[in-house]
């Protein structure tokens, strides 16, 4: 019986230890408002990646924390080169060389119960007359415009109620439902205990 409270108590000190160590979560969201035909899109979807660790175990992956992070094609935190052959730095945001890219996120937040909360934006030209940006708000909108020549787009989707949210791994328990866990484990083995006598 000890031992196997013994392995109840590491596996809810592990889970609140969980927040300290380094992590890579996935995240879709699914179903947004087409602004500009005002219909909803059900197969429309957000996706990323991003990594990062709790330094300071406040249960928050705060932007200091982060150590990559990717929404939609946009990879705004990773080591890229200025030029085919340059020397590398932190900080793109493409998937592709290019030297007119430029990102800025001036929020991101994840705390470890499940809430992700980021705004990022985009914007850059090309030597001649194209150019593009963006801008993503979690729970709000995602815009996107392109324009140059012949070529012109713009697009906005909102988050509506609809609009679902998954992230893997799943939330981390919290460490007050971690001890709450534990001591339910422990009045059932004590029940056991009582009832093997």
């Amino acid at each position: 019986m000890k031992k196997h409270l013994l392995c109840i108590a590491l596996l809810a000190a592990g889970l609140v230890g969980a927040k300290a160590e380094a992590a890579t979560w996935e995240f879709t969201y699914q179903g947004f408002l087409d602004v500009q035909t005002g219909t909803f899109r059900p197969d429309m979807t957000l996706t990323g990646r991003f990594d990062g660790t709790d330094v300071n175990r406040d249960g928050i992956i705060a932007l200091d924390e982060l150590t990559y992070f990717k929404a939609d094609h946009y990879t705004l935190i990773e080591w890229v080169v200025d030029w085919p052959g340059g020397p590398s730095r932190p900080g793109g945001c493409a998937n592709e060389w290019t030297p007119w890219l430029r990102c800025l996120i001036p929020q991101f937040s994840y705390d470890l119960k499940g809430n992700l909360d980021f705004h990022v934006e985009h914007w850059g030209n090309d030597e001649y007359v194209s150019g593009w940006g963006g801008t993503m708000r979690t729970g709000q909108f995602i815009y996107t415009y392109r324009y140059g020549g012949m070529y012109e787009s713009e697009y906005q989707y909102d988050w509506t109620s609809e609009t679902t949210f998954t992230i893997s791994p799943a939330p981390v328990p919290e460490p007050g439902a971690a001890m709450l866990w534990l001591s339910g484990a422990g009045l059932v083995a004590a029940a056991l205990r009582r009832r093997g006598k």
